[in-house]
């Protein structure tokens, strides 16, 4: 299974535009789809649960583009998750695998 995510650039219907996030930015869409996801937790529809949570790593991406843009090492912050994680022995039972292009 391969699970494909966007990132995002300019909405023309809402002219929202990724492109100039800012944390303050990132910050108040996460508030938003983390409350989203919650409601839909609350009510137990699972089709709700499923959008919001897509919602929520799409904010996710933003948050790593920003970095990335920031010259961060994605792949490298990456591994460091992954070594606090075992070092608070988390055991992991499944590597979901996701490619991260500079191209479309």
């Amino acid at each position: 299974m391969i699970l494909k995510f966007m990132q995002l650039g300019k909405n023309f219907k809402t002219k929202d535009d990724n492109e100039k996030d800012t944390w303050a930015d990132i910050s108040k869409k996460v508030n938003e789809e983390s409350r989203e996801l919650q409601e839909a937790i609350y009510e137990e529809d699972l089709m709700h649960i499923a959008e919001e949570t897509f919602d929520l790593i799409q904010v996710a991406i933003r948050s790593l583009v920003m970095l990335s843009k920031s010259k961060l090492n994605i792949e490298q912050l990456n591994i460091r998750h992954n070594k606090k994680l075992v070092n608070r022995s988390w055991k992991a039972i499944k590597i979901i695998k996701v490619f991260w292009s500079d191209r479309e």
